[in-house]
């Protein structure tokens, strides 16, 4: 459905503006989107490894590294929605609160997952588990043992 949308308004955008508008529209706009990926690529893996020597784990930047290379991928795409969603993907101001509300969006739909650390001698473990005690009660109710989970 989408290559459809796509295709038909490269059509209404080529009848209003004519052929070579529309192919310099869709080559601009290609690359305008690779100057800001080197730009923000460069500063993206810049940050990533400086976390990495801090001795600590880049989630965030790994987001912001896939959200990054998707919006690439809707650049290099043909087309003037995929170019519109590429830029959004590649711009901070709008990419940090679709990250947000994605991250929020996991937590809320997997409710018997949880993750929690442990400060044990000078170290902490993390670790993810399922609460399984509501299953464990109906099984015992139905005779029925569940295997241990680790």
């Amino acid at each position: 459905m989408f290559p459809i949308l796509e295709i038909a308004i490269i059509v209404q955008f080529s009848a209003f503006f004519g052929a070579w508008p529309t192919i310099f529209s869709l080559v601009f706009t290609a690359l305008i989107g690779f100057l800001l990926i080197r730009h923000q690529g460069i500063k993206i893996l810049h940050d990533f490894r400086r976390e990495i020597k801090a001795g600590q784990i880049p989630a965030q930047h790994m987001l912001d590294g896939l959200c990054f290379l998707c919006g690439a991928v809707l650049l290099i795409t043909p087309g003037f929605c995929t170019d519109a969603l590429g830029f959004l993907a590649l711009i901070p101001a709008f990419r940090y609160p679709a990250l947000g509300w994605l991250t929020n969006r996991v937590k809320t739909s997997s409710p018997h997952v949880r993750c929690d650390s442990a400060y044990v001698a000078g170290s902490t473990i993390d670790g993810k588990f399922t609460d399984v005690t509501d299953r464990q009660r109906s099984a015992s109710t139905d005779k029925l043992s569940l295997p241990p989970t680790i």
